[in-house]
């Protein structure tokens, strides 16, 4: 990596997966860890991986057990001082997952010229995943309504729709499974990390733009529920120092206000990210930082939106990963030291962030290949975000063609890593639910992991009536 965050290649969605794909898979075994595939009566097969069997739809609905119901699918959605996330007054656990592709050169998600939409949604929901973190660019908000994908990247069910039609059948087809949708502004181009939320060919304009025209499509769907206003500032953007250039908590803070505006009516959460370095005086830590991950200047400067509903849903967001995306210095100290120290990193990056900022706190983005010491790290993060009580969590991902972290799928798409679910199932195995039931929204509890965390319980707000319905 040319600098010490987060560096996404997504390469592999370019033209040509398929065949590289399907060669990386016979010839070097689906993770390059020396095992070669072994062929069953489904063809070459990697031990270690499970093949994909979902249940039905209507089998899955049949599982769901709510414990209230609403009058309404219009959600008010909060932010609260206690680090967690609230639907009309009920704590949402949030157990998020990845799917990317629109970001980039392909501009729909990856995967769909081996699987289908319904296999996927059924996956997450089958594994009690109950949000979809969708990345997506400026290029692709602002693409006209009749622009199509290239069509080696969907299968025979999509061929012919636009990338609009796609996304619209994604979010459409999550509702119906009660999956919750974030919208992330992932890239200015095509697999565009920018250090800032514009450049030479998009201005702060654009990103405006695209952002009206993605929620005037999206605003009115009931499950989208947020917004990650920009992915990873890092290298020269800044945070509270007077700097109308970089700094990207008055950026937000406008674009807080515009999408405001444009829509008063859209009542979902607004998540912003912190940048990767910051001036002295904002110093919290020796230890660097992620992209997206510093929020040190949010101390003095948090954000700050003159319209109280609105600052009532403000999430920060940080980034945090292992050494399959950057190994730092502090990786690499002996095996027997590396737990203490890495609990040492976070509690002076990330331990202070709820009792300081006082706000939800969403981790929008970890996760890695279980190799070696990144399964250290990750096993670790994952007790650690438990422990103090920030185990809001989105993984990266389900598709494969990560250069770095990999997916939970393997390359096609019919497998997949158990051992990477068992790990997010570590910290929400019991998270919040939302489904339909008798043409009404319902929403089943879950449990949060660790019972010393002050999660606030539910009560009957004024915008729905809770109803008990138990069949």
């Amino acid at each position: 990596m040319s600098s010490p965050g987060r560096a996404k290649a997504l390469v592999f969605s370019l033209i040509g997966v398929s065949v590289l794909a399907g060669l990386t898979v016979a010839l070097l075994g689906i993770y390059g860890q020396g095992i070669f595939p072994k062929k069953d009566q489904n063809g070459w097969h990697d031990p270690r991986l499970s093949y994909v069997k979902t249940p039905s739809l209507d089998e899955l609905r049949a599982t769901f057990i709510p414990d209230t119901c609403f009058d309404s699918f219009d959600l008010a959605w909060s932010s609260g001082k206690d680090g967690q996330i609230y639907a009309n007054t009920a704590p949402f656990f949030v157990k998020g997952i990845s799917w990317f592709g629109c970001e980039g050169h392909g501009y729909t998600f990856t995967g769909l010229n081996f699987t289908t939409v319904d296999t996927i949604l059924n996956f997450f929901l089958q594994h009690k995943f109950n949000t979809v973190r969708i990345p997506v660019s400026v290029a692709f908000g602002l693409a006209p309504k009749d622009f199509k994908p290239n069509q080696r990247f969907v299968g025979k069910g999509l061929k012919g729709k636009t990338i609009w039609e796609i996304l619209d059948e994604v979010i459409d087809q999550a509702a119906l499974r009660g999956l919750m949708v974030m919208l992330d502004m992932h890239t200015l181009g095509p697999q565009d990390a920018t250090d800032l939320w514009y450049d030479e060919q998009y201005k702060e304009a654009d990103i405006l733009q695209a952002w009206s025209n993605i929620m005037a499509a999206y605003s009115i769907k009931w499950n989208v529920f947020a917004l990650d206003l920009k992915n990873e500032p890092h290298g020269i953007a800044t945070w509270g120092v007077s700097a109308p250039q970089t700094d990207y908590n008055k950026f937000y803070e406008r674009a807080i206000a515009h999408i405001h505006t444009q829509f008063p009516n859209w009542k979902g959460l607004y998540m912003v990210e912190g940048v990767q370095y910051n001036k002295e005086t904002d110093k919290v830590t020796d230890y660097p930082f992620w992209w997206g991950g510093n929020f040190g200047g949010a101390i003095q400067h948090p954000i700050y939106v003159p319209v109280p509903e609105v600052m009532n849903r403000v999430v920060y967001s940080p980034h945090v990963y292992g050494p399959d995306v950057y190994d730092h210095p502090y990786m690499n100290v002996p095996a027997a030291e590396l737990a203490n120290e890495l609990v040492k990193v976070w509690d002076s990056q990330m331990g202070w962030l709820i009792p300081k900022l006082q706000k939800g706190m969403i981790i929008g983005e970890w996760g890695g290949s279980l190799k070696g010491r990144d399964e250290i790290v990750q096993t670790e993060l994952a007790k650690w975000l438990v422990k103090n009580c920030m185990a809001n969590n989105v993984w990266w991902a389900i598709n494969p063609e990560s250069s770095d972290t990999g997916g939970i799928m393997a390359w096609n798409w019919k497998t997949y890593d158990k051992r990477r679910l068992d790990l997010v199932d570590s910290i929400f195995p019991d998270p919040t639910q939302f489904g339909i039931k008798h043409s009404k929204l319902c929403l089943r509890f879950g449990t949060y992991p660790n019972p010393q965390c002050p999660v606030q319980p539910f009560h009957s707000p004024e915008v729905a009536t809770p109803q008990k319905l138990r069949h």
